[in-house]
């Protein structure tokens, strides 16, 4: 028997996921504020949100990285506890995971050119470097022959000298 394919998350799907992110967040805000017995409406809320967020992932067949899931898991975390649960914590995630996953769609539908841009932060990672271009600091960046004549010349020379 052949594995079903899921269809994706289209847009829509991502605009009605997150609208109704916001809305789980807002309600949870005033459940905070108005009800004294809206902090243990919250937690149910809160577990069966998470819960439904990783289900409609796995029906949608969305594969979610580590990060993701550990987005998740901060995310639940952070609405367990009473200070930080009025923030928007669940729109927050859904909004990240949205983001990461049409990243990772934009760049992998720039074929050739997103191979060779991932070999490139890959490789300069390994030199050390957190861009693209390489590191940035003041041994490898060129030093002028003589100071502009704009600059004042009183000025004291701190170049490492290379008769070191």
């Amino acid at each position: 028997m052949a594995a079903k394919k899921h269809e994706p998350i289209t847009n829509l799907g991502w605009f009605f996921l997150i609208t109704f992110t916001v809305l789980v967040d807002i309600v949870q805000a005033v459940l905070n504020f108005a009800f004294g017995a809206g902090v243990l409406v919250n937690r149910i809320i809160d577990v069966g949100f998470a819960f439904s967020l990783l289900l409609i992932f796995y029906l949608k067949g969305v594969p979610l990285t580590p990060a993701q899931y550990g987005s998740i898991c901060a995310a639940f975390i952070g609405e367990e506890i009473p200070a930080l649960d009025t923030l928007p914590m669940w729109t927050l995630d859904v909004v990240y995971i949205f983001a990461s996953i049409k990243g990772q769609e934009v760049f992998e539908k720039m074929g050739v050119a997103g191979k060779v841009l991932d070999m490139a932060m890959k490789a300069s990672k390994k030199a050390g470097g957190g861009n693209v271009g390489g590191t940035s600091t003041p041994e490898n960046l060129p030093i002028p022959a003589a100071a502009p004549e704009h600059l004042p010349t009183n000025t004291v020379d701190l170049r490492p000298s290379a008769k070191a």
